[in-house]
């Protein structure tokens, strides 16, 4: 199969490419960026700009500017708006012109969903209202263009992603770092988030890889929550933190603190969010690491 991945350089990108070609796939990146003879170039936000491969039977669609570990001001919420809805609008026109696509698996995101409290969430719970939720149904919407449409085969899979766990970079690493080079965790100055009472929706990185890959193979569509099937709170998984590194985690970090050096976008680490993989585990999909105290295990090994 020869598969097309834009965002291939990315910390999800890079795995799944990765697994792909271990596989024997072919498989073509798409960047910002000149790289290797695989690798495409584009600008996202420029139609036209992408022109797939003549033998392109799918293509996977994860770019977007990143929205963890940012402040969001006014201009960067912009790009994160454009970088997503004009960059999936620009794969549909590629996918368009191409004519003979069989499937794709557009990236989304739990944001969808906004602070839902206790609430459990599956496929089905309604979007909320605020700036991320607004971004992902502006974004999904854009790969639903492709629905019923004769330029690919089978309608497309939208992937709303959670929180993926890694030990090379992301999420992980600023909830280890969260203040440059302070590491309270690794000096038993760290704790929870507030009162560590909200949901938190994770996912180890090989499970993310191993669910998008199988969006692609078995030709699913409608949205999937691609989230652990055991959320857990904040607490739990500052306790987690705590055990793996061998140091306590005394210390809760107040709302105040995270604001003053993420501004708005402090409201993702204080959001609540029990997102449930409710399609996933109805199609038999298997997990690796079903718990958030075997994914960090296997990240942070003693």
């Amino acid at each position: 199969m020869h598969v097309v991945v834009t965002g291939g350089t990315g910390l999800i990108g890079a795995r799944l490419t990765q697994q792909l070609r271990d596989r024997g796939d072919e498989v073509t990146i798409v960047s910002r960026t000149p790289g290797g003879p695989d690798t495409l170039v584009w600008d996202p936000l420029t139609p036209g700009s992408l022109e797939l491969p003549t033998d392109t039977d799918a293509v996977i669609h994860l770019a977007g500017a990143p929205i963890h570990g940012c402040r969001w001001t006014d201009e960067y919420k912009q790009q994160i708006l454009e970088s997503r809805e004009e960059g999936t609008r620009t794969v549909v026109e590629a996918i368009r012109d191409h004519g003979d696509v069989d499937h794709l698996v557009s990236a989304s995101a739990v944001g969808y969903y906004g602070d839902r409290g206790d609430a459990p969430i599956t496929e089905t719970t309604d979007p909320a209202d605020d700036f991320l939720a607004t971004v992902c149904r502006r974004w999904e919407d854009q790969a639903r263009r492709l629905a019923d449409d004769d330029a690919l085969a089978h309608d497309p899979a939208i992937a709303r992603t959670g929180v993926v766990l890694s030990s090379e970079d992301g999420a992980l690493t600023e909830m280890l770092n969260p203040f440059g080079p302070i590491k309270p965790f690794h000096w038993g100055l760290g704790g929870r988030l507030g009162d560590g009472q909200q949901w938190f929706p994770w996912i180890h990185i090989d499970d993310e890889v191993a669910a998008l890959i199988d969006l692609l193979d078995e030709r699913r569509s409608g949205a999937y929550n691609l989230t652990a099937p055991e959320p857990v709170r904040n607490e739990r998984l500052t306790d987690a933190l705590g055990d793996e590194l061998g140091r306590p985690t005394p210390f809760p970090i107040p709302r105040f603190a995270m604001q003053l050096l993420y501004g708005e976008a402090a409201q993702l680490l204080f959001a609540s969010q029990r997102v449930l993989p409710r399609r996933l585990t109805d199609d038999g999909f298997g997990f690796e690491h079903r718990t958030v105290e075997e994914a960090i295990a296997d990240l942070l090994p003693r």
